[in-house]
């Protein structure tokens, strides 16, 4: 045994057949190599041939079965033209994975499993057909984009993508920042701290929890909602609803379900649509949230806002909202996040909230796009709505 270990050792020094480049194994050296298992150059290209086989065993789409269920000696054997009955030692096939397993070069199965799981045969056709559905969109695309090119949201200038404003028009959207109260969202100038509430808040509490908005009723943000409201711009309601998105983030975030404004149902058939329904069904798609336009309805025909005082405008909704008994159901105890166009005096959504609270919501909360700042509202002023 000597003689021959002696012999093995020399024969496997540098320059032999498991040297680098050479990936040559024959039966008897594989034989000797597990009778042995001291030659550490050796292990290294028996770790690497049998990773080699693994990936062929993967490349050639061999069922899993097949190769767990092979020994790893009859891995390697079946590849350089080892019988089925040949083995690599005279000692149990668990003891050669031992050794070949405490000389750190056996693969485990497991891993080989689990590269068969992951393995992903080609890619390409997937990647493919990804980049030829975008190309077909974007060619499909085209004329519409020459026949109807997209404008600016205020001044209806020709801009590079649809639902953007202008360089003009974008200093003249005045956007809604914290410091704010609370619970109206009115801002304040400086930081109060947090939990500070407004004057208004403070001596008419409101029957909703807090309301937000996301730009103030002045320049661009007052000819978008009358381009929405009179001018039949319902393209601009999924734009306007991500400004509404982000300032009402906090309100979005608690809220059981989206609720519009509704309008009454012969104002409604002259219209064909009702605006604020447009702005709660764009924010209910972007933000997950279920949205329902029946739960409330109005029962009343009113007069319209425009020109009437803060308090013409309480009388004129007042009872003019309930929730019919069969969408009770759908609002008991759950957050409503009421949705409208503009608040102005806050007549509208005040009647609304309390027809919700009185069919069984839980909690209101009110967002809109634009606001009519307290000191801002002019009865007599024919573009506040």
């Amino acid at each position: 045994m000597r003689l021959e270990r002696h012999s093995f050792e020399r024969r496997h020094q540098p320059g032999c057949a498991c040297e680098e480049g050479s990936v040559r194994f024959d039966a008897r050296y594989l034989r000797r190599l597990a009778a042995v298992g001291e030659h550490i150059p050796c292990r290294r290209r028996l770790a690497k041939q049998r990773g080699r086989l693994a990936e062929a065993a993967l490349d050639r789409a061999e069922p899993v079965g097949k190769v767990i269920g092979r020994p790893p000696h009859q891995e390697i054997g079946a590849a350089h033209g080892v019988g089925q009955g040949a083995t690599l030692a005279h000692q149990p096939e668990r003891g050669v994975d031992d050794r070949l397993q405490r000389a750190g070069s056996c693969f485990p199965l497991s891993d080989i499993v689990e590269r068969r799981r992951n393995h992903v045969a080609d890619p390409m056709p997937k990647i493919k057909t990804v980049e030829l559905g975008t190309i077909a969109r974007r060619a499909l695309a085209l004329p519409a984009r020459i026949l109807f090119p997209p404008v600016c949201a205020g001044c209806r200038r020709h801009v590079s993508l649809p639902g953007v404003l202008c360089g003009t028009c974008w200093p003249k959207l005045r956007l809604l920042e914290r410091p704010w109260c609370a619970v109206m969202g009115t801002p304040f100038t400086h930081d109060m701290g947090e939990g500070f509430l407004s004057a208004e808040a403070i001596a008419d509490p409101p029957p909703f929890e807090r309301a937000r908005a996301a730009a103030v009723y002045s320049g661009v943000a007052r000819q978008m909602v009358q381009g929405l409201k009179y001018q039949d711009r319902t393209d601009l309601a999924p734009w306007m609803a991500r400004w509404m998105q982000r300032a009402g983030a906090e309100l979005i975030a608690e809220a059981d379900l989206v609720v519009p404004v509704p309008l009454h149902w012969r104002r409604f058939f002259r219209r064909q649509f009702n605006q604020s329904a447009e702005l709660a069904r764009a924010v209910s798609q972007l933000s997950g949230l279920p949205f329902s336009a029946s739960v409330v309805r109005r029962v009343k025909l009113t007069r319209q806002q425009v020109g009437l005082e803060r308090q013409e405008r309480e009388d004129n909704v007042r009872a003019a909202f309930r929730v019919p008994s069969e969408a009770e159901i759908e609002i008991a105890g759950r957050r409503v996040l009421l949705v409208d166009d503009v608040y102005t005096t806050g007549a509208t959504v005040r009647s609304v909230a309390k027809a919700l609270k009185k069919g069984g919501a839980g909690a209101v909360d009110v967002l809109t796009f634009a606001r009519v700042l307290p000191g801002d509202f002019r009865a007599d002023e024919s573009a506040t709505i």
